[in-house]
This record gives C-alpha cells, structure tokens and sequence, in this order.
C-alpha cells in the first residue's frame, strides 16, 4: 500500500466557504419539541481537511454527522457541499445527490458481491470497463489489489474497512463522513488501520468528518477538533489548542486524566502545594478548580543536603508499557490529608513506596477554573 505524506491544510477560519467540503451554519435539529439535540453547530471543512466530531455519548455528533450526509433534516440552519445547498428548512437534497462518501462501523458489503463488484457497485454513469478500471484504481490506492476476486466473508475486518473506504472513494465524493468506522477493530490492528485510512484521505485531497468518542484517535486522525457536549460544540481547535488550552474544565477532563483539587484566591494568586499558581480573573477568596495533567508533574532524587520546595511521597508506581504511572502524597501547608496526585513518566520509573521525590510541574498543563463552573 502507498503510503502518502500527510501535508498540512489550511485552518478552517481562513477557508472560502464556496470552496469547502462542508459548511454547516448555525444548525439545529429536535426529535422532540424544546429538546434539541443539535443547538447552534456551526463548522467549516476544508478540501483536504480533516476534523473530528468529538464528544460523549448523546452529545449530537452522530446527528450532526447524519445532517451533513442528508439523513436527517436540519430543524434550523444551513448545510452547504462543495459550495452547494443541500439543506435548509426549505431546501433537502437527498444524500445520493450530494456527493458524499459514507464509511460507518458497518461497512455493509454485499456478500454475493466480489471486492471489485462492491466498489463498482455505486458508479454511475460510466461504461462497465470504466466502473473496473475505477475500482481497480481505488482498490490499488487502500491495498486491495490481490482480493479483487474475493468475497467479503473471506476477509479480515481491517481488509472489509479497507474495502468500505475503497467503494466510498470510488465516486471520488467532495466531502467524506465517517462514523466511528475503527471501533469494531481490536486496539493493536485499530492503530493500523486507521493510520492507512489518514495517509489515503490526505492523498486523496478529499474534505473528511469523522465522529469519534476516543480524544486520542482525535488527536491523531484529526486537523482539528470540534468538541461537543449537549448538542453544542463547546471548544473547536487544533489537537494542540484542545489538549494544551482547553477552554472549560468539561473540555480539561475529557482529553485525559488530570489531578483536581480545590483552592482559595488570595491576592490574586493561589499558593498551593504544588506552587503558585496564577489565578487569572478570579477575585481574592475565590474557590478555584485547580487540574494538572499527570505528564505536567516532574519527579527527581532529593540529594543529600538539599531542602526542595515541593515534596511528594511514593505511595505505588506502575508500569503501563509506554510510560510510569506513580502515586503520590504531597504534604498540605497547616498540616492535614496529604494531597494524592498521579504523576506518569516516560518510561519504566518505579521508584519504591514511601521514597521521598522531589516534585515539579510544567505550568503550561496547569488549568484554573471557577470552581462553580467545574462541579
């Protein structure tokens, strides 16, 4: 299988709307009255970008998803395809006439069809040497030239996701939309996957959304992020922005483990255990939400002589394969419970219960929020 650089593209805020894969402006949608669950979702998709649709469950991501490729009606808003119309309260165009590719967690491959047959199935309009050479292309392109002949059951389920993408490909759609399409696939052939499917779609140059519950696929799959909750897309951004600036404590959790406790402004800073922190516009006697992602925490030997600020106590360390997970205790001003933080290092580090490190931290994935807003 040719394996294609992946180029950047442009950010989305600087894209022609008449040029784009997709724009989707302020949409809405309810199942039921005074329930949306699509509220206000507005987002733009470059030729060549592709962005995730990030979210927990019941957040609106697959109805959003299911907007875009015309299967269901947007309440309110507009819904644009490579510079056309597609939906509006007044406008539907059907999703055979949109000139999407679809490829969702099942690939829906007709058994009593070959390989080639499955993907020369949607063409149209061509003769039906054109439909073969098409689909020997597209085939060649996913890594499938030597199972033309073979039908689906005989396959993998990495092989039937390569031959979804194929036969979604085929019509060489403008916009692409995948829904979930690596979750039926174990963690290790998942990872294979899906970093095929990424070199394929970039050499394809095609616009691509893609819905995820997992934030580090997102990461890795995506240009950027459209993360959702309640049917509005609460923080939009590179992979970067989301993980290292999140803007709410919703958005702080959902890309990873962080250490939370609780804190009290005063003048304008927060002195905790770990160090000062900078409050921002919290007010003096503020409670904040203090969260530290477990890679921000530094652990050293504490040398002989040396009195270090911050002292934290081993309680257990674990080895997780890429890197160390270690439990600590870091001892509270005034006395009292010890603050209990996880700290994971490249690595194998397993320094031994009740050792003694001293602990630093990367301020950059510290995050300070109101602790109203986060509980």
């Amino acid at each position: 299988m040719k394996i294609a650089p992946i180029r950047p593209v442009p950010f989305r805020d600087k894209v022609d709307p008449d040029k784009a894969g997709l724009v989707m402006t302020e949409i809405r949608h309810a199942y039921e009255a005074d329930k949306p669950v699509v509220d206000g979702v507005t987002l733009t998709v470059g030729p060549g970008e592709f962005l995730c649709l990030l979210g927990p469950s019941g957040c609106g991501k697959t109805t959003t998803l299911r907007i875009a490729a015309g299967l269901e009606a947007p309440t309110e808003g507009e819904v644009r395809v490579a510079g056309l119309k597609v939906a509006d309260p007044r406008t539907f165009v059907p999703p055979e006439r949109r000139n999407v590719g679809f490829l969702f967690q099942d690939y829906a491959l007709f058994p009593h069809l070959t390989v080639e047959e499955n993907v020369a199935f949607g063409l149209e309009g061509m003769s039906r040497k054109k439909k073969q050479e098409r689909a020997r292309d597209v085939l060649s392109q996913v890594g499938m030239s030597d199972y033309m002949q073979v039908y689906p059951h005989t396959l993998s389920g990495g092989q039937q996701q390569r031959v979804g993408l194929a036969r979604a490909l085929a019509p060489a759609p403008k916009l692409m939309l995948l829904d979930e399409p690596f979750s039926g696939l174990d963690r290790r052939l998942r990872d294979q996957v899906r970093d095929e499917t990424l070199h394929v779609l970039k050499e394809t140059g095609v616009a691509t959304v893609m819905v995820t519950h997992d934030p580090e696929e997102a990461m890795f799959m995506a240009d950027s992020i459209a993360l959702m909750n309640g049917g509005r897309i609460v923080q939009m951004g590179t992979p970067v922005e989301l993980y290292c600036y999140p803007k709410t404590a919703f958005a702080a959790r959902f890309f990873g483990e962080v250490n939370e406790f609780r804190w009290t402004v005063r003048g304008g800073a927060l002195d905790t255990p770990l160090g000062t922190l900078d409050a921002g516009t919290l007010a003096d006697g503020a409670k904040a939400a203090v969260m530290v992602r477990p890679e921000a925490l530094k652990l050293t030997a504490i040398e002989d002589g040396s009195s270090p600020s911050v002292v934290g106590r081993v309680l257990a360390s674990r080895m997780l394969g890429r890197s160390s997970l270690v439990h600590l205790s870091v001892d509270v001003p005034g006395g009292g419970a010890g603050l209990h933080l996880h700290a994971r290092v490249p690595g194998r580090y397993l320094p031994p219960p009740d050792e003694r490190l001293e602990v630093g931290f990367d301020d950059s994935l510290v995050f300070v929020y109101p602790a109203d807003e986060a509980y």
